[in-house]
């Protein structure tokens, strides 16, 4: 298993940088540590501050569920992470979303900007006329409770933002 390492006469414990404890790492340790630095990284208050740590949030969120799934990124007025949620999840074709439960749990998270995404099973990040309009009314539902809606990220071997793409 990793462990931080530990501060020695050379300076202060960078960490960044792991050190094994043991003989063996299986690969489920290795995983199991790293979705821990992962959460660390992304924990409540962290702050959205380019559109690769969105990228990066969401694949580690959605990039390996084995069905689609539609979550939600609710931000303060700072981009700072109030909450996420696996709000809608589908089969193996598709996932119904519901503009009107987006902005109602936008509204109990007290959040004024949102960032959406979901993860195609065909891997295939190109958004789909379904995934344009669904975003397009996501968008209308959102702002009649003046919520912002920052981008629609779309999750698969690579990532897709609507926005960097000029769709939001």
């Amino acid at each position: 298993m990793a462990a931080p390492n530990k501060p020695d006469q050379f300076g202060p414990v960078n960490p960044n940088v792991f050190h094994l404890v043991g003989d063996t790492v299986t690969a489920d340790e290795i995983i199991e540590a790293a979705k821990g630095i992962i959460d660390k990284r992304f924990a409540k208050g962290v702050r959205f501050d380019s559109p690769d740590r969105a990228r990066h949030f969401f694949k580690f969120k959605l990039g390996e569920k084995d069905r689609e799934v539609f979550g939600v990124a609710y931000l303060d007025a700072q981009h700072r992470l109030i909450a996420f949620e696996d709000l809608f999840a589908g089969g193996h074709q598709k996932v119904g979303v519901h503009p009107g439960v987006v902005a109602k749990r936008a509204l109990l998270h007290n959040a004024p900007k949102v960032i959406l995404a979901h993860n195609p099973p065909s891997g295939d990040c190109t958004p789909s006329p379904d995934d344009l309009s669904m975003t397009e009314s996501l968008k209308q539902a959102l702002k009649l409770v003046e919520v912002e809606l920052i981008d629609h990220i779309i999750v698969g071997k690579h990532c897709y933002s609507m926005c960097d793409n000029g769709q939001i």
